[in-house]
């Protein structure tokens, strides 16, 4: 059977939010007013030292160069991460020099898991995005790396961590947009007695799940994300900042999380995002902020078997040869989650021009029908030979490619475990003709 969804047709869209004042005020968001959550006191700012910026050669056009990177400091890296923080010392500019001291501080360090602490600080450095580094203070990177330090030695399971789940999925400082701010300290603080005898890490994560779900629900708020301490403090937040506030919170007691989301969903309006966590033997979901029993129970579970696209967030890129990449980029990728939820199929684009020959470097997008328009759910780029290829939920597609004034479009339907084959003609002013349904298995 089949689920119809006309594409002439535009469901009705009702908005319901009904937030008062009185409503936030009574929240117990903050950690700070939750009498049960004893916070120790902030630590001073790290003292540290002041070294001499490291001399640099001027630029061609005779202005001053950002300073050369501190050798010295980054001899102490692991090998695979000098390379980066030399590009993250060009990038962070100005900011350099505050980089540099953050590492000799970490050098004057005593602490027995040094080797550990300098493993994840070249990390660090070697992902970050450059307007954090270019902004990064102290404490945004050495309470990082101080905190998980402590995870290590409190909690059972941290220590037994393979080593990229602890780099991909525990020390990340940033879920996704929001602001880089500290916070580690204070949710590990909150967190560690509640989960310290959970015996192990899927009943670690139900507890934070349950804590989270305790001090914030959803409710639509602005586009641009919050932080894990202004949700708590906001009782509130979209699904997205409930992931974030999970994310925060899952990581400061050393539990592997990552976000996972549906771009779109292919049979109703909206989209969603939720939680993996890594519990010993494999991935398991949940929703963020949503207590349940259970793992892998959560109200998203039917409507994520027909998802057109499922993607998970890494930080950094993980080792080549484990789960199917969807798109990497400078510090980050997309693992192709569709095929854990949904039946997937393999669609096989050719794409060419009006005489025939392949067309490189065109860019196609598999699209879904969603609050009244064609939304993207997967993208690709045609290679040398005009071919791409894109790995999606079972179902119909409006595919589309082109560039500069030529563009194709078809409908296209994938079968679970069956590759389908598409072939696209570049023409001027290519587009939809007549009316058209997309079709999905139910």
């Amino acid at each position: 059977m089949t689920w119809r969804r006309p594409v002439c047709a535009r469901g009705a869209l009702v908005l319901a939010v009904l937030v008062t004042l009185a409503a936030l005020l009574s929240r117990r968001g903050a950690l700070a007013d939750d009498p049960r959550v004893p916070l120790p006191a902030p630590p001073a700012p790290p003292a540290s030292p002041t070294a001499p910026p490291a001399p640099s050669a001027p630029a061609a056009d005779g202005s001053a160069a950002a300073p050369a990177p501190p050798e010295d400091l980054i001899g102490q890296l692991p090998d695979e991460w000098r390379e980066g923080a030399r590009r993250a010392f060009r990038d962070a500019g100005e900011n350099a020099a505050v980089l540099a001291a953050c590492l000799r501080e970490l050098a004057l360090d005593p602490a027995e898991d040094q080797p550990a602490e300098w493993d994840a600080a070249g990390f660090l450095l070697a992902n970050l995005a450059p307007a954090d580094l270019a902004a990064l203070r102290p404490p945004e990177l050495l309470e990082h790396l101080a905190w998980i330090g402590v995870a290590r030695r409190s909690l059972p399971w941290v220590a037994t961590l393979p080593r990229d789940l602890l780099l991909h999925y525990v020390l990340p400082p940033r879920a996704a947009q929001e602001r880089l701010r500290p916070w580690r300290r204070e949710l590990y603080a909150a967190l560690a007695p509640r989960v310290r005898d959970a015996g192990g890490l899927a009943a670690a994560a139900l507890a934070v799940n349950r804590w989270c779900g305790e001090r914030a629900h959803f409710v639509q708020t602005e586009f641009r994300d919050q932080g894990p301490l202004e949700t708590l403090r906001a009782g509130v937040g979209r699904c997205e900042e409930l992931v974030i506030l999970f994310l925060c919170a899952a990581r400061a007691v050393g539990i592997p999380a990552r976000s996972c989301s549906t771009p779109w969903w292919a049979t109703c309006d909206n989209n969603h995002a939720w939680i993996e966590v890594w519990t010993g033997d494999g991935w398991h979901f949940l929703g963020a902020c949503e207590p349940a029993a259970t793992l892998d129970e959560a109200w998203f579970k039917q409507p994520a078997r027909r998802a057109a696209a499922v993607y998970s967030s890494c930080f950094g890129l993980p080792a080549p040869g484990g789960e199917p990449l969807y798109r990497e980029g400078a510090g980050f990728a997309l693992i192709n989650s569709t095929p854990v939820y949904s039946d997937t199929g393999r669609l096989c684009v050719q794409v060419v021009d009006a005489d025939g020959r392949p067309a490189p470097n065109i860019p196609l997008a598999a699209c879904v029908f969603n609050y009244g328009a064609l939304r993207p759910v997967a993208r690709a780029t045609t290679g040398p030979d005009g071919a791409a290829e894109l790995l999606l939920g079972a179902g119909d597609f409006a595919l589309t490619a082109g560039a500069d004034a030529v563009r194709a479009f078809a409908i296209v339907r994938t079968e679970p475990n069956r590759s389908t084959a598409a072939r696209l003609v570049l023409r001027p002013g290519s587009g939809p003709d007549g009316k058209y349904s997309l079709l999905y298995p139910r």
